[in-house]
């Protein structure tokens, strides 16, 4: 976002920046990030944590998300490790096991106090089986719950007797020792398939890799998402006047009855303007802190929203 370094004042850059700061490190920042060149995908939700740091009682963040209608993946399999029902529903089977047992431990970050025990084992041979996907897909993601503990766990990706890539874990937790990571399978080697047999080889030289559960996301054919994604404010938005806001203005074309709320990213609201004919009302006037805004504008068939940012 910006690290230390937007105590040294207010800075705009294209992905990020800081558009105000306190003083020393008092309060009052307001700060952006765009994720375009490294976008977070999530599939039903994502729960956001912030490191606690000096006085952060009056924090809020607002966040923007891209909205498609149809899901883009959708879990097919999953694989318990350890669990004897499971192994054999997925012809799990391992050469050069190193370790089996369980582990009670936690992930790191906002639920670092949350313990989970799950079973699993480790290898430094080889481990295969066989994961159920959607014949229709563009691909498929290979996720894997594991021990973090040893340092730069590599295994080599083979489907259905084809190499597929490396997986490679960089880093290690002793402490949070719990993980999740992805492979991404192309779709050249599971398009058309209703399964796909998965062998993992450790690498050479490297610790044994374990894992405690395996899971397929299937990705859906790009021919089944929407090729357009429009924003998604409220049912009438489509159906009515622009209304344009910029740096400088808010400009309302309505010319009957109409309310404007201003409001900060928690709900907290800030501004009410009131009008019957067009109008421009000027940002300056407002007296507003930097930062993002919501705006409701209200008649009294419609609401429509729009965000802006003061400066």
């Amino acid at each position: 976002q910006g690290g230390y370094y937007f105590n040294g004042g207010p800075f705009t850059l294209p992905m990020d920046g800081a558009l105000s700061v306190g003083q020393g490190w008092g309060p009052g920042a307001t700060l952006y990030r765009f994720f375009l060149s490294d976008a977070i995908n999530f599939r039903s939700h994502i729960r956001l944590g912030m490191e606690a740091f000096y006085n952060n009682e009056d924090d809020f963040i607002l966040a923007y998300y891209y909205f498609k209608p149809q899901p883009s993946e959708a879990l097919s399999d999953s694989l318990d490790v350890g669990n004897a029902l499971s192994e054999t529903a997925h012809s799990f089977s391992m050469s050069g096991q190193t370790w089996s047992g369980s582990l009670t431990n936690t992930f790191y970050g906002t639920f670092k106090k949350d313990s989970i025990t799950a079973s699993g084992k480790a290898d430094t041979g080889s481990s295969e089986f066989v994961l159920a996907i959607q014949s229709a897909n563009s691909g498929v993601i290979v996720r894997r719950m594991f021990d973090q503990k040893d340092t730069f766990q590599q295994a080599a990706v083979y489907i259905d007797g084809s190499l597929a890539g490396t997986w490679y874990h960089a880093g290690a937790n002793p402490y949070h020792r719990w993980c999740e990571d992805e492979f991404m399978v192309p779709a050249k080697l599971t398009n058309g398939k209703s399964s796909v047999r998965v062998k993992l080889v450790a690498a050479a030289g490297k610790p044994a890799w374990n894992a405690y559960k395996y899971w397929a996301f299937t990705l859906a054919p790009a021919s089944s998402l929407p090729t357009s994604v429009a924003p998604r404010l409220n049912s009438e938005r489509t159906k009515s006047p622009e209304i344009t806001i910029n740096r400088y203005s808010i400009s309302i074309p309505f010319a009957s009855a109409y309310e404007v709320r201003i409001l900060r990213p928690d709900g907290r609201l800030v501004k009410t303007l009131k009008a019957s004919a067009p109008a421009v009302f000027m940002i300056s006037d407002q007296k507003l802190k930097a930062g993002f805004y919501i705006v409701n504008v209200s008649t009294g068939r419609q609401k429509i929203s729009k965000t802006m940012m003061a400066y």
